[in-house]
């Protein structure tokens, strides 16, 4: 890392669209080996206006895609492809990792395993493991912390802990939406609920269903102006 990336400036990482802004920021920085300037910019490069996160109005991941357009004078449109922010609750790593590449790229996908006092991988799918009961308990409700700060999107949960979910009601609303989404959506939405339950938030799907019930089962196939990654 370079001494001047302090905090305060913009790092590319995986550029999609708009190489020739990149190009252009680039060309303006000097060169070591001619001038001993270290890659010190030539003139001053300000970034005026990067985009700002509200929830339910804007998008938290994604790219943005030159959209082949004859109808436009420079022959693309650029359209923001929405990939859904979504914690994956599972057993083990190796099944975190199984729903993640099915899913593919088309999801910005955040593990939350389950972690029980025997460690990683206790199942709970009786009622005698108690230790793998609590350790899913707990996952679940790391989960809800994660959707109460708008750290993600949905969260997916393996079948397996699929009657937990209702356990999350306890630090819920009464329709189990998180507090902060009912209030965020009363203050910025004008009232208009986006999310109306919790089995909108909390998917329960096995890998090979669970990209196809992001799009079709969650709160997200109501935001009619997001493009959903995948889906053109």
């Amino acid at each position: 890392a370079m001494r001047r990336c302090d905090g305060k400036h913009v790092v590319f990482g995986e550029v999609v669209s708009g190489f020739e802004v990149l190009d252009a920021l680039e060309s303006m920085g000097g060169s070591s080996e001619d001038s001993g300037s270290d890659g010190v910019p030539l003139v001053t490069v300000r970034i005026s206006d990067c985009g700002a996160y509200y929830p339910f109005s804007t998008p938290g991941a994604g790219y943005w895609y030159d959209k082949p357009d004859d109808g436009s004078f420079t022959g693309y449109s650029p359209v923001f492809m929405v990939r859904p922010r979504v914690a994956i609750v599972t057993p083990t790593a190796a099944v975190y990792h199984k729903f993640a590449e099915l899913m593919g790229p088309y999801v910005a996908p955040v593990s939350v395993l389950v972690v029980s006092s025997e460690g990683e991988g206790e199942k709970a799918s009786t009622n005698d493991d108690q230790a793998g009961v609590g350790g899913a308990v707990v996952a679940v409700r790391k989960a809800m912390e994660l959707l109460s700060k708008f750290m993600v999107d949905v969260v997916l949960v393996a079948p397996v802990y699929a009657e937990l979910v209702g356990s999350t009601s306890s630090c819920s609303s009464s329709a189990g939406i998180p507090p902060s989404w009912v209030e965020e959506q009363r203050h910025r939405l004008g009232g208009e609920t986006v999310v109306r339950s919790l089995e909108e938030i909390f998917i329960v799907a096995k890998p090979i269903e669970a990209l196809s019930k992001i799009r079709d089962e969650s709160w997200l196939r109501r935001q009619s102006s997001w493009q959903l990654d995948g889906v053109i």
